[in-house]
């Protein structure tokens, strides 16, 4: 509730904890609501590095990373779509970075963030990181959903999310792209599949829809753009309750098979509905025409004449 200026939501001592118990709380309700999704995918805490968000692919930005001194750290953090990358590293190499860039006219967005994930800053966090998640229990997936790694780009399964993973997780560079495309590929093109393994709508679960336009990038160079639909559960600045239930419209006009007396109430179980048969009977008044007919109507459908040159 606080204002933008006294707001600490963006310190990564409150954002990772609020945003991993927003996701789960999502994913919560959309179990809830009855929807299954046929494969998920992470694009990990890169989102959120002490980086820039720069308007070039991996190989691109290469020849600026070059001009950097040795001492000087700045890597590939998170390859978002063909055309975006994040960087991370010292905040000196990022900004001598974007200085070429703008003299080079290519966009480039320093991000709001206080820590250098995915670059080798974090090897320092990672002994201490590695032993908080001993002891940590993987739960057996409740349905049969395909899980793809940001960290390989690679389909993994839950046994695999060891406290290593995510350890790498925050260490290594976020292959996005590679696992995005790898999720399309995996899924039957045809729709004649079955509903449920069929990939032609893709939602973000997260505070806010910062996909959208790597995912709609991904989308144009594979050709799915125009066959595969966006949706965000939230949106920054739009009320909640509106953009989750617009979400849940759209899946359900898409045929997904959601819940809807879950979806349109505000307990776990909601209440028992009935039908009223006993209500007044309603005769319909004749009298009134409601039925209006143009004059270019009428000529268009009870043509006197055929069309002629």
């Amino acid at each position: 509730m606080s204002s933008k200026e006294k707001s600490r939501v963006d310190s990564a001592k409150f954002s990772q904890l609020l945003c991993t118990a927003l996701q789960i709380a999502l994913v919560d309700l959309m179990h809830h609501w009855g929807l299954s999704p046929a494969a998920v995918v992470g694009h990990s805490s890169g989102e959120i590095g002490a980086a820039y968000a720069l308007g070039l692919s991996e190989e691109a930005i290469q020849p600026y990373l070059e001009r950097l001194e040795p001492t000087e750290v700045a890597v590939v953090a998170c390859i978002n779509s063909p055309s975006n990358i994040t960087l991370s590293g010292d905040i000196t190499a990022l900004e001598k970075v974007e200085a070429l860039l703008k003299r080079a006219n290519v966009f480039a967005r320093r991000l709001k963030v206080d820590n250098a994930y995915h670059s080798p800053h974090m090897a320092y966090a990672a002994d201490v990181y590695l032993a908080s998640l001993q002891g940590i229990t993987i739960l057996e997936p409740r349905e049969n959903v395909v899980i793809f790694s940001s960290v390989t780009g690679l389909q993994v399964s839950a046994t695999e999310l060891d406290p290593s993973y995510w350890v790498a997780n925050m260490t290594l560079p976020v292959q996005f792209v590679k696992a995005l495309n790898n999720v399309f590929s995996s899924a039957p093109q045809t729709n004649q599949a079955p509903r449920n393994r069929l990939i032609d709508i893709v939602i973000e679960i997260g505070p806010h829809s910062a996909l959208q336009r790597p995912l709609k990038q991904i989308l144009a160079t594979s050709r799915k753009l125009e066959s595969t639909e966006y949706l965000s559960i939230l949106h920054r600045g739009q009320d909640a309750v509106t953009t989750s239930l617009k979400a849940a419209a759209n899946l359900w006009s898409h045929g997904s098979n959601l819940n809807l007396l879950h979806e349109n109430s505000l307990t776990i179980e909601p209440p028992v509905r009935k039908v009223l048969p006993n209500l007044p009977s309603y005769p319909w008044k004749h009298s009134n025409r409601y039925w209006f007919s143009s004059f270019q109507g009428n000529s268009h459908l009870f043509a006197t004449a055929p069309r002629l040159d």
